[in-house]
């Protein structure tokens, strides 16, 4: 599955939360620290609000896309808003890095 960061959380703060999870799901782990041998950037974990640990990519909290089947991509670039915050979603590569497209590959937008 692809994995996914919004720009807002750029500064490592959690933005996603709420109604947010219900369509970009955290990434997380029960215990340890996250391993990837196909993955060149830093990994690492961060607790989101309410305790679970959140896995990172060089800093950038993980998320997968409700609407991506095995092999999809479709979030990326994505626009959307939860809670009176707008959200811009962007896939993560394996060197760490967050794509930069700005289309609406989404085919639309949330707003909650």
């Amino acid at each position: 599955m692809a994995l996914y960061t919004p720009a807002q959380e750029a500064a490592g703060n959690v933005a996603c939360t709420g109604a947010c999870t219900h369509f970009w799901i955290p990434l997380t782990i029960d215990a340890g620290k996250p391993t990837g041998s196909s993955v060149s950037g830093k990994l690492g974990v961060a607790e989101r609000p309410d305790g679970t640990r959140q896995v990172t990519l060089n800093g950038m909290r993980l998320y997968t896309f409700v609407q991506d089947k095995p092999g999809e991509v479709t979030g990326d670039g994505f626009s959307d808003a939860f809670g009176g915050r707008q959200f811009t979603w962007h896939v993560v590569t394996a060197n760490g890095a967050a794509s930069s497209s700005q289309s609406d590959t989404g085919g639309g937008a949330y707003g909650y």
